[in-house]
């Protein structure tokens, strides 16, 4: 899925609004948590998962395995050696 870039302003708060249709896709309700991520010029929201362990589990399942297939494969070898 392509990502579409959104306009937002900052409040004298430092509050912005969340276009609607972000919110609904991503199912953000009044209430729910985020988690904001600092990078070198930018942030990043991100909701906050209901259960922090399911979700590192999922980033692991998601994760590049190629190279650390080929590495079980090669240390497989090495113990029936």
């Amino acid at each position: 899925m392509m990502s579409k870039m959104e306009e937002v302003t900052v409040s004298s708060k430092g509050q912005i609004v969340i276009p609607k249709e972000i919110r609904e896709r991503l199912g953000i309700k009044p209430g729910k948590e985020l988690l904001i991520k600092e990078s070198a010029d930018s942030i990043t929201l991100i909701p906050k998962p209901r259960n922090p362990l399911e979700q590192l589990i999922k980033l692991g399942r998601e994760a590049p395995m190629g190279d650390m297939r080929k590495e079980i494969k090669e240390a497989r070898k090495e113990w029936k050696r």
